[in-house]
């Protein structure tokens, strides 16, 4: 059987899935508009062709492409194929320039390339037809190519080519996106591969999705190619001014295409209704009604924050004539009527509504739309009478009685009541002992009773006045006389009786004992029942409507119609119309109450108090949740985000960005979802009425993953756009901090446990074997290599000593060596109290150093001399830093000290309430101290005193790293954050699969830190 659908509503991938798991056998169409490709699927193969504006790259282009071939050997092998009518691929094979089997593999990677780009298309509709191609698939629609492949292996590169160009996009915009070049002499001479094709393209008009058809070429390696220009600064995105004025050329209009993806980008950068609106009408007149409808929604969700109500309702009313079916943004239509008072169009849209549903075969919904329309429009006895029909149909004979009652009210013609007698009859077939629909029957077959008897009274008084008549003319002057008598009287009678005065009426004919007077005064007593019944039956009816308000919240109808009921009969009934006014006053009162809870409300969430207002409107919910609902009122939800800024939306429609108030309906839930460049997007489903605010964090994207063989004991090194990290499986492993990919590596003795350091066109490290090791950075070889007793886990620190670089260390052995960084020779070395193995360092001319005792030492960077000698009061964690004249340690007591650099002497103290974790960073004015306390501290740098302090929901499992105005901290559940050094608020923070175990380090490109599942992870700072 064939199946066929948008693909909005199923994944191609999956039908690719599917149709291979069942080796089932027939022809996949996929259709964009334009251009349609079959998939032919037969036991281990695919038929591809295209048919359209797409076209498959021709086998020339290919082998040029691949290398296979030169340009002039294509155009030699051109002439001679247009001259001889052979196959190109022929005609290269017999000149010798490729073969088969290389033509063979280059076509199936095209093809291969024609599926992922189908897999990329969007807007599109599919159909699967079972068994044998059709006939034009075969016959003359092209050259039919065929390719082997397994479908997993095309599915996992599809998605793998997705994830990467989710990376470029974050970088170069979308594909819509517009670069322009960068005026820079010479600079293109040293580009290569497809930056070399995409260069020449860049002129400031074309889109991505320009560059990709122009190219023929995969759209991930367009964008790689635009990535490597913009980072070497060739190229720049347009601007939002250079785009406007490409969308005003004139020549524009006549490429919808272009001019729709060039409107989207320019509404991409800056909200621009009109161009909004245009963009709108483009896509109408391109047939893509969708695109169309999407867009006058969001323009309807701006005008609905603007308070822009009609405008707004203007705009989703394009929207459901371009996409009638779209149930969703014909409810908010309906909504917004409502807002607007604009009762009849609400109904209108209701109705429409629940057609849909009916001929969608959802009668719920279809009978919940009906029901919105009566609440706002009760006596329409159209919709009343669908209701009725509809709960006859699914047997609620309860709700249906109810609703009979209601319809027989509603009606007002002769049509009408027979319509209400059908109801009821429908309703005893169901229900046959429903004595209350029985009685209700006979009612209504008496009243139509009543109207036929006075129908033929009619006539037998036509009947009498013709008798009389001939009686008058035969018996003389005395009958006329008596007749015209008759008549006076009859006239007075008659009048009265239509007026409603039936005592006078009767009173006119005392003392007449004539039959025609016996008849009037039998036919006065009946109408004078029957319009008391009425008058009976209309109050009752006007009772019910009241309480059926009552019962929907709707107190001030209620209120009303118990005023005009209480009027009514105040002539009739005295005390039961001030028992009604009672009522009336009664649910005013209340209606007026509720009114003014909700004023306040309102008010608390203009003026901030969102906890207190939320209170106030759950508190009006639980007490009268009927009269809430004919109030409109709503929880407001304050909703916050970290980092602030993020993009809303509130099921499914954009609403701003947070920090905002959203309104969730009582009772009902309501999914928020985050969005905001850099971070992982985010989703929360609020079903709980209680809660009044929701504060989300957005994770950070990470930039790359790197995994390595051991675990990471020291910090990564930057260094010229590359990363040197060492691990304990003894491997140096340089990496580019762009991409994560390795340049290379260098095997060493031992395990590393040290932070390289980088100068002098080597890298230096130490090994647990006791050696310090020396690798040059262009030819990846050992320079030189020294052992030492014990082994190194001091970080080697390379400093400038005149115009020689020398390497500083500590070691087990209770010295500190300094080393000619070019050949390994020593240069001084100076003996401690205790072992080193924490990293020294390095301001001016003094080397600050600890040792395993708990002493921090300033000694002379020329000759190793000691100047002076400080203890703490437990043991240094971590080494030196210095700042500002200042050097800064802490120790296992929880003591940061602050030392004068030229003296050592303690120029402040500040007592943590843990041990703190490692070395303390140094920023501009500020100290930052991690502790075991599960606090983070900001520490005056020249007083000593606390500025702010961070409290992560776990300890911090490495020391503190600051770089430009953030501080990057990890902790011991796995999260690592960015906090602003200015007060200690969270800009991000990410979720790794293991905690920290070194502090982080930052440069231009990022933020890269180590952690315990031996991966180095990369953020943009």
């Amino acid at each position: 059987m064939s199946i066929k659908g948008e693909l909005k509503d199923i994944n191609l991938a999956d039908i690719f899935q599917m149709v291979a798991m069942q080796q089932q056998e027939g022809t996949l169409i996929v259709s964009d508009g334009e251009t349609k490709k079959w998939l032919y699927f037969s036991t281990g193969s695919v038929s591809l062709l295209s048919a359209g504006k797409r076209r498959p790259t021709p086998l020339g282009q290919l082998l040029l492409r691949a290398g296979k071939i030169t340009e002039k050997q294509l155009d030699e092998a051109l002439a001679v194929w247009r001259r001889t009518g052979k196959r190109l691929g022929e005609v290269l094979c017999d000149f010798g320039l490729t073969t088969q089997e290389e033509i063979e593999v280059v076509v199936q990677g095209q093809i291969a390339e024609e599926i992922y780009d189908l897999l990329d298309w969007q807007g599109t509709t599919f159909e699967f037809v079972p068994g044998p191609p059709p006939e034009d698939f075969t016959h003359g629609r092209g050259d039919r190519r065929e390719l082997a492949f397994d479908v997993n292996t095309i599915l996992l590169e599809a998605a793998r080519r997705a994830d990467e160009w989710d990376k470029i996009e974050q970088e170069i915009g979308s594909i819509n996106e517009i670069f322009v070049r960068v005026q820079t002499q010479g600079a293109s001479a040293n580009l290569e591969g497809d930056a070399l094709s995409v260069y020449p393209l860049i002129d400031g008009s074309r889109t991505v999705h320009d560059l990709v058809e122009a190219l023929r070429l995969p759209k991930t390696d367009v964008g790689r190619a635009m990535l490597a220009l913009q980072e070497v600064g060739l190229i720049r995105q347009a601007t939002l001014e250079e785009i406007l004025r490409l969308i005003s050329l004139p020549r524009i209009e006549e490429h919808p295409e272009r001019l729709s993806r060039l409107m989207e980008l320019a509404v991409s950068r800056e909200e621009n209704l009109e161009m909004r609106k245009r963009l709108a009408g483009v896509y109408e007149d391109l047939g893509r009604p969708l695109d169309a409808a999407h867009h006058y929604r969001q323009i309807a969700a701006i005008q609905t924050e603007q308070y822009k109500l009609a405008e707004a309702a203007e705009a989703l009313r394009e929207a459901t004539r371009l996409v009638p079916d779209d149930t969703e943004t014909r409810e908010q239509l309906v909504e917004l009527y409502v807002r607007l008072t604009n009762v009849p169009h609400a109904v209108l849209h209701l109705k429409r509504l629940a057609k849909h549903h009916l001929e969608s075969n959802a009668q719920a919904k279809a009978l919940a739309a009906y029901r919105r329309a009566l609440e706002l429009s009760p006596y329409d006895f159209e919709c009343r009478k669908q209701v009725v029909d509809m709960l006859l149909g699914i047997r609620d004979v309860d709700s249906a009685l109810e609703e009979c009652i209601n319809l027989e009210m509603s009606a007002t013609t002769q049509s009408d009541r027979e319509d209400v007698r059908d109801r009821y009859g429908k309703l005893l077939a169901l229900a046959p002992n429903l004595l209350e629909a029985r009685n209700r029957l006979a009612g209504l077959t008496e009243v139509e009773r009543h109207h036929v008897r006075l129908r033929r009274g009619t006539i037998r008084k036509a009947i009498v006045v013709v008798v009389l008549l001939v009686i008058s003319a035969a018996l003389g002057g005395y009958i006329y006389i008596k007749q015209k008598q008759w008549r006076k009287r009859a006239e007075l009678v008659e009048r009265l009786r239509k007026e409603g005065r039936y005592e006078e009426a009767q009173r006119a004919l005392h003392g007449d004992s004539s039959v025609e007077a016996t008849r009037y005064r039998r036919l006065l007593r009946e109408q004078e029942r029957k319009e008391k019944e009425d008058r009976q039956r209309e109050i009752k009816r006007q009772e019910q409507r009241a309480k059926s308000y009552v019962r929907s919240g709707q107190l001030f109808m209620a209120a009303k119609l118990y005023q005009e009921l209480a009027n009514k009969i105040a002539d009739t009934d005295a005390w039961k119309a001030t028992d009604l006014r009672d009522k009336a006053s009664g649910l005013e009162e209340r209606w007026q109450r509720a009114e003014n809870e909700k004023r306040v409300g309102e008010d608390m969430v203009q003026a901030g108090q969102y906890k207190e207002a939320h209170e106030q409107f759950f508190r009006m919910i639980e007490r009268s949740p009927d009269i809430c609902r004919a109030l409109g009122v709503r929880l407001p939800i304050y909703v916050t985000s970290i980092p602030p800024g993020a993009s809303l939306s509130v099921n499914g429609l954009p609403s701003g960005e947070a920090p905002r108030v959203v309104y969730k309906q009582p009772g009902a839930p309501i999914r928020i979802s985050f969005e905001k460049r850099g971070h992982e997007r985010q989703t929360r489903s609020v079903l709980d009425d209680n809660v009044w605010h929701l504060d989300v964090l957005l994770p950070r994207v990470r930039l790359w993953v790197f995994q390595t063989g051991g675990a990471l004991e020291g910090q990564a090194t930057c260094d010229k756009g590359d990363l040197y990290v060492g691990s304990r499986d003894g491997i140096l492993y340089v990496l580019d901090e762009l991409r994560g990919d390795e340049k290379w590596r260098f095997k060493s003795s031992d395990d590393i446990m040290t932070t390289p350091a980088v100068a002098d066109g080597a890298v230096f490290f130490g090994t647990n074997d006791g050696k310090v090791h020396a690798i040059d950075t262009q030819t990846h070889s050992e320079r030189w290599s020294k052992p030492f007793r014990g082994f190194i886990r001091s970080s080697p620190v390379a400093v400038k000593r005149g115009e020689q670089w020398v390497v500083v260390f500590g070691a087990l052995d209770h010295n500190v060596y300094a080393l000619e960084a070019g050949t390994g020779k020593p240069v001084w070395s100076c003996g401690l109290s205790n072992p080193v193995q924490t990293a020294p360092c390095v301001a001016g001319d003094t080397l600050f150093v600890c040792d395993d005792g708990g002493h921090i030492y300033g000694l002379r960077v020329s000759d190793g001399v000691q100047r002076w000698r400080f203890k703490a009061d437990g043991q240094i964690c971590g080494g030196p830093a210095w700042g500002k004249d200042m050097v800064f340690v802490g120790s296992d007591q929880g003591t940061v000290y602050g030392l004068e650099a030229a003296t050592g002497k303690v120029k402040w103290k500040f007592a943590c309430e843990g041990k703190v974790i490692g070395s303390c960073a140094v920023g501009a004015s500020k100290v930052y101290v991690c502790s075991e306390d599960k606090r983070v501290y900001a520490i005056d740098l020249q007083t000593g005193k606390e500025i702010w302090r961070f409290c992560p929901d776990a300890a911090p499992s490495s020391p503190p790293a600051v770089a430009g105005d953030a501080l990057y901290v990890g902790t011991e559940d796995g999260g690592f954050y960015a906090v602003a050094t200015a007060d200690g608020s969270v800009r991000w923070n990410a979720v790794l699969e293991q905690p920290t175990g070194v502090a982080a380090r930052a440069s231009d490109v990022g933020v890269f830190v180590g952690a315990e599942d031996r991966r180095i992870y990369a953020f943009k700072r």
